[in-house]
């Protein structure tokens, strides 16, 4: 990044525009996270993965005590949170019976 410094003078020779603060760098790589997380949910709605999760998610209800059922309910939660967390998959969670799922667990 270049920052060019210049005095206004006292007649207002001073061309460039001036900038009062800075934007926060952190602020701006959240909201780059939060864009490419909404679009990696979309393609995974689009692609049948929503589905795929509460498909699994009813099969774990039947499942339980399973060995290694429990790492997989970890990464499918994960998961769902994601597909919640974004407008293009939230839908599709509740309409094909996620939040049932995750209730009876």
């Amino acid at each position: 990044m270049t920052v060019i410094f210049r005095l206004a003078g006292v007649d207002g020779e001073a061309t460039e525009d001036r900038v009062e603060t800075l934007a926060d760098a952190e602020a701006q790589a959240e909201a780059l996270q939060v864009q490419r997380r909404e679009s990696l949910c979309q393609v995974f709605g689009e692609i049948g993965g929503v589905a795929s999760v509460v498909e699994h998610l009813e099969a774990l209800i039947s499942d339980r005590g399973q060995e290694g059922s429990m790492e997989v309910l970890d990464v499918l939660l994960r998961i769902a949170q994601a597909c919640s967390e974004a407008a293009a998959t939230r839908r599709q969670l509740v309409d094909l019976g996620g939040m049932q799922a995750l209730l009876a667990h």
